[in-house]
Formats: structure tokens, C-alpha cells, sequence
């Protein structure tokens, strides 16, 4: 496949390539800690609020929120008093940061194996 830019050709500009898609989906600052820290383990809101520096609740959520409607994220929510809610990475997320990496330097460059969780 011929590139042009550092572009396959398929692509008709940056705008309408898959990994644009990708990375509007999840390469802003907060998304990525997010799923760097649920890529070790389950966490609860209040652990990922400590554990993200700088992070406001009210950005924590909305990222949580929109990680979760992009199916990257799973919430669950225990009927206990107070109520305790774990985030998890979904088995998706899971094969995309073992496909991608989370760390800068570690993308592959064929994202097709994960775009098809992005739409």
C-alpha cells in the first residue's frame, strides 16, 4: 500500500482516517491515564480521583462517562451503603493497549483490529 504523508492512500486526509477516529476517541490527557491505570487493574472513581494528578471530579466523570459509551470502559455498580462502583477496561480495551500500548512509541501502525470497537 502506498503511503502518502505517512498516510496509507486509502486514507482521503487525516480527518477521515481510522487512526484520527482512534485518536479522537481516546488521546486526550485524561483518557489516556484512565486507561493506562485500568490497564493494571479495577479501580473505584475515588481511586482513580487519588491516583490522577490534577484531575477534577467533574472531568474524571465525564471521561469515565464517555470512555464507557465508546465501550472502552465497564462500570459496575455494587448495592452496597455507600454504593461502591468499579471501572474496568472491557476485553476491547484490553486487546487494544496489548495491540497499541499505552505509552507513547508503542502504536502499531494498523489500528484496523480496534476501530471496529470504536464505531
Amino acid at each position: 500500500m502506498k503511503l502518502v504523508c505517512g498516510l496509507p492512500a486509502r486514507c482521503a486526509s487525516f480527518n477521515d482516517c481510522e487512526v484520527r477516529q482512534i485518536l479522537d476517541r481516546v488521546a486526550d490527557k485524561w483518557s489516556l491515564l484512565v486507561i493506562a491505570y485500568l490497564e493494571e487493574r479495577t479501580l473505584r472513581f475515588s481511586e482513580l480521583k487519588a491516583t490522577i494528578d490534577g484531575v477534577s471530579q467533574r472531568m474524571l466523570s465525564r471521561t469515565l462517562r464517555q470512555l464507557e459509551r465508546d465501550g472502552l470502559v465497564t462500570r459496575t455498580v455494587y448495592p452496597t451503603v455507600p454504593p461502591r462502583v468499579d471501572y474496568a477496561l472491557t476485553p476491547w480495551a484490553r486487546a487494544c493497549t496489548r495491540e497499541y500500548g499505552t505509552a507513547p512509541g508503542t502504536a502499531n501502525p494498523h489500528p484496523r483490529f480496534c476501530s471496529r470497537a470504536l464505531r
